[in-house]
């Protein structure tokens, strides 16, 4: 084989190598995340929403036709209403008894429904649009809480991590020391096999805990509707409106049930019955007719659901509410703990400046006092989840498959 050959297989061997290094780089590319970038990507890519959206196109289609229909609806019953005057006349012109002499009038039947369909339909297909419209603002809430559940998951437990890889450092250290004392007989060959057990330990933990943040973070990415494989070089630990404050359980049960889209749904939803039967009752007012029994039923139905979502949306506030204020509780403790090891720290510290206390012994209280920032920063994310969680239920509500359609 010629030089020009070997020099062309490598060229092409090369290109090869090259590119599927930059696939890799692609596929493992890093990059750095904050809470409002993943909601605003995961809003953007969410296959729920998107879906909704369709929804919502679908109702306003059904809205125009429900219009279209009332109109034609309208117009039969107009006709019909001037023929049966017309039938009615007594002393019709010959072209009138013409007009009339084929016509069949409308039955109460028939009357009935194309009534319906004036009065009810369009209503049922403004209701149907407006609770696309509303469902799809609660989904949107639901996703966002899904986003930040998952962000602040991940946040603590790379942080966690972090402080983990920092013991294992150290851990290291005392294992490379302890080999050396077992040389010049410092300690037992049974102190360092515990050392040894130790290392290994820490090491099999530390690897387990890295593999599970792997997956957090493709399930973290799946949710964002990203590459799977995308890393992250830093997350940002900056939450939106970062307060730890909590309201009366009052205020937040009365802004719910006056802002929950649940319960503008049902309240829509009445009126669309009452309407129903208004229409029904006019027509057929004999309270043992069944089209008349129908629609009261249909109505009271409707005015008992308002009451259940009611019910269930001060009992699901309440259970938030008392959650919250555990969480608050935890918190509270978990920050007199951490002062308690900040002092520690700092004692610490100062003993280390003047040397009366060995590198060893330093670390530890570094890492103790840093498993102590990680537990008050996961604590502290954890109570404002359930504060933005109890936001959305008490603003727009997040997405119950119990809403009426």
């Amino acid at each position: 084989m010629g030089k020009k050959s070997i020099s062309t297989i490598i060229a092409i061997s090369l290109g090869i190598l090259l590119s599927s290094s930059t696939v890799f780089a692609q596929i493992n590319s890093i990059s750095s995340m904050d809470i409002k970038t993943a909601e605003s990507i995961s809003i953007k890519n969410s296959s729920d929403i998107e879906s909704q959206d369709y929804s919502i196109q679908i109702a306003e289609i059904a809205y125009e036709q429900g219009k279209d229909a009332s109109y034609k609806a309208d117009n039969t019953l107009i006709m019909n209403q001037k023929m049966m005057d017309l039938m009615a006349k007594p002393d019709k012109t010959v072209e009138e008894e013409a007009i009339v002499a084929n016509y069949v009038p409308l039955t109460n039947e028939q009357i009935y429904q194309l009534t319906k369909t004036r009065d009810v339909q369009p209503l049922e297909a403004e209701y149907n649009l407006e609770v696309a419209k509303n469902n799809r603002e609660s989904i949107e809430n639901t996703v966002t809480l899904s986003t930040y559940t998952q962000y602040i998951n991940l946040l603590s437990n790379r942080d966690m991590i972090d402080t983990e890889e920092k013991n294992m450092n150290n851990i290291s250290d005392l294992y490379n020391i302890s080999k050396l004392k077992l040389e010049l007989g410092t300690i037992s060959k049974s102190q360092y096999k515990k050392i040894i057990a130790s290392y290994n330990n820490e090491t099999q933990l530390l690897s387990q805990k890295q593999r599970s943040l792997s997956i957090e973070e493709m399930n973290f990415n799946k949710l964002l509707g990203q590459d799977l494989n995308i890393k992250y070089s830093t997350l940002s630990a900056d939450l939106p409106d970062n307060n730890y404050d909590i309201n009366s359980l009052d205020y937040y049960v009365n802004s719910a049930l006056k802002n929950n889209l649940d319960i503008t749904n049902s309240i829509n939803y009445i009126s669309v019955k009452q309407k129903n039967y208004d229409v029904t009752n006019k027509i057929f007012p004999a309270k043992d007719n069944i089209y008349n029994k129908q629609a009261k039923y249909d109505l009271e139905e409707s005015q008992d659901n308002l009451k259940i979502i009611k019910t269930n949306i001060q009992k699901n506030i309440s259970d938030e509410y008392n959650l919250m204020l555990s969480k608050k509780k935890t918190l509270d403790t978990e920050i007199n703990i951490y002062n308690s090891a900040l002092k520690n720290y700092n004692i610490a510290s100062n003993k280390y400046k003047y040397g009366v206390l060995s590198k060893l012994d330093m670390d530890s209280n570094e890492i103790q006092y840093q498993k102590e920032c990680d537990k008050l920063n996961s604590l502290k994310r954890d109570l404002w989840i359930e504060k933005f969680k109890i936001d959305c239920q008490i603003d727009k509500g997040l997405y119950s498959t119990t809403i009426e359609k």
